[in-house]
């Protein structure tokens, strides 16, 4: 029965991919667009002292001889929807059809929690403007002849400098998106995650993907030389959304177990999501950040991520991933924190070879001859030398009319050894060559990788091959790799290992102690286990200097 929950927990963690938590809903439906409220809700900054504020009923009417902006005094966050409603009035000589604009998600690089810091010095100036963060669209500007969307970073040189000026990322100049005097217009405007939309009268002006999207910020109403009326004014934020995914459901996860595992993913992202300057965050369940390294696979037309690459090292007994954008703070600089140097994959290059080390092991690999990897060390001793792919053949099959069958052996030769990609937790090694006979025959072309990571003593190896041979005369008897192994212990201590498809791995030692005594030292018999069996467990038995007097040897 305890077996049957616990596949069913497995169950339900591979079946949900996406899980999205979201917090109380901030919904303002106050307008404070009456002479009551309005100094409670809102705040003029104007270019002129002469401008004028009127009310009927709940709707404000501005008139602003200069630069005017009216901001609404609540900052907002997360997923953010504003809609109002406003016009132009012409119904006098001295009224201009014109400028119908607005600031959203506005702050100030210099005090991101203070936008009235600097109220006074910006005085209502557009150009001053320059110097906040913000979203700003202008409908009908420039004497009605532009209707236009950008996004300012906050760069101040763009106040003198107009070079340093954020570029216009959608406009429109046909009749039909400026702006008509007296017309009524109803503004709806969402920031959802990096997606921002602006919609006028129902009908979508602006959809763009930010690759760092403003995620907090102020309202601001903005004109200069017009009357205009605003009413019906609302606002809703709620929190951003933040998936979680159980990554072991995408290509290549598979979450480990008892060991650490050695993981790539290939994800898939939303048009406009994510874009290749964007950091990602990968962390388990407890909130430990993961070192990773990124790559984009496949990209939208609109330049971001459609497939990205995901390579780390999970951490036993994790059961559930988070990935997500890395947060950019707008005051101080924050940093993930760096990938712990033990854990990080060194590669180093010359014109004879290249050497990789991963904090636990390091391998040295030719750029020419026989060798794969010419020498393996773990934590500083050599383990293995000489890696090279081995084929034999046979000239046709043994059967019993056979009467003559000859052999033939090759040795694989390196062509090419590239470096194909290397991060801070993974590297990856391309070789390329071909297998050659004694006496110079050249056939069944290969490719082999190397995959390592950091802070693992684990090398992946994946060997492809082509058969370019003649299916009548080469019959493949025996294709594989071969090592050399120091062999430093006693032939008690050696054993010989093979992995299963289940991912358990058997093994037995090259000399087993057997014989009808159970062998033992002097301090056997509190509760350990006898020699015999702990060699089968793979341990280390002592040398023969260690057995007491009674089990003077082995066999």
């Amino acid at each position: 029965m305890k077996t049957k929950q616990h596949r069913m927990k497995n169950l339900f963690l591979f079946l949900f991919l996406l899980v999205v938590f979201t917090s109380k809903a901030q919904d303002n439906r106050v307008s404070g667009l009456n002479s009551r409220q309005f100094s409670k809700y809102w705040k003029v900054e104007s270019e002129s002292p002469d401008y004028k504020v009127t009310f009927q009923g709940d709707t404000a009417e501005i008139v602003s001889p200069k630069g005017l902006t009216l901001w609404r005094k609540e900052k907002m966050s997360g997923k953010v929807t504003i809609e109002y409603d406003a016009c132009v009035v012409v119904e006098s000589d001295g009224d201009r059809l014109s400028d119908l604009n607005c600031f959203w998600m506005a702050s100030d690089p210099q005090y991101p929690d203070n936008l009235w810091k600097r109220e006074k010095w910006r005085s209502g100036i557009f150009l001053n403007c320059y110097s906040l963060q913000l979203y700003y669209l202008g409908y009908g500007g420039n004497h009605n002849s532009t209707t236009r969307f950008r996004r300012y970073d906050g760069d101040e040189s763009g106040i003198t400098n107009p070079k340093a000026r954020p570029a216009i990322l959608k406009e429109y100049t046909d009749a039909g998106h400026l702006l008509k005097p007296n017309h009524w217009y109803h503004i709806k405007i969402t920031n959802e995650n990096n997606r921002v939309s602006y919609y006028i009268d129902g009908e979508r002006l602006v959809d763009f993907r930010d690759a760092e999207p403003l995620r907090e910020g102020w309202f601001g109403f903005r004109t200069t030389l017009s009357r205009t009326r605003i009413t019906n004014f609302s606002y809703e934020c709620s929190s951003q959304e933040v998936a979680y995914l159980f990554l072991c459901k995408w290509i290549g996860w598979k979450l480990p177990g008892r060991d650490k595992g050695r993981n790539v993913s290939e994800l898939p992202f939303d048009k406009g999501e994510v874009f290749p300057e964007n950091k990602l965050r990968l962390s388990a369940e407890s909130g430990e950040d993961i070192p990773i390294d990124t790559w984009t696979l496949a990209y939208w037309p609109d330049g971001s991520v459609k497939w990205g690459g995901i390579a780390g090292v999970i951490p036993a007994g994790t059961e559930k991933l988070t990935l997500e954008k890395a947060v950019k703070k707008s005051k101080a600089k924050s940093k993930l924190p760096d990938t712990d140097k033990k854990k990080s994959v060194s590669v180093a290059e010359t014109s004879q070879g290249i050497h990789i080390s991963t904090g636990v092991i390091s391998a040295y690999i030719p750029r020419q001859g026989e060798f794969l990897i010419d020498s393996l060390l773990y934590k500083g001793v050599k383990v293995g030398e000489k890696a090279r792919l081995i084929c034999h053949t046979q000239s046709e099959p043994v059967l019993e009319s056979t009467s003559q069958v000859s052999f033939t052996n090759y040795i694989g030769e390196l062509k090419s050894v590239t470096v194909e990609r290397a991060g801070s937790v993974r590297a990856l090694v391309k070789l390329e060559g071909v297998h050659k006979s004694p006496n110079g025959r050249e056939w069944l072309p290969f490719v082999v990788r190397l995959y390592f990571y950091g802070g693992s003593e684990q090398v992946k190896m994946v060997h492809s091959f082509v058969y370019d041979g003649d299916q009548n005369k080469d019959f493949i008897r025996a294709l594989g790799v071969r090592f050399d192994v120091p062999m430093r212990e006693a032939l008690y201590n050696r054993h010989v290992a093979f992995s299963c498809a289940d991912g358990g791995v058997w093994s037995e030692p090259v000399q087993p102690l057997v014989g009808r005594r159970i062998l033992t030292l002097d301090k056997t018999g509190n509760g350990e286990s006898s020699l015999q069996q702990q060699q089968m467990e793979g341990k280390r038995i002592p040398s023969y200097e260690a057995f007491d007097e009674k089990e003077p040897c082995f066999a």
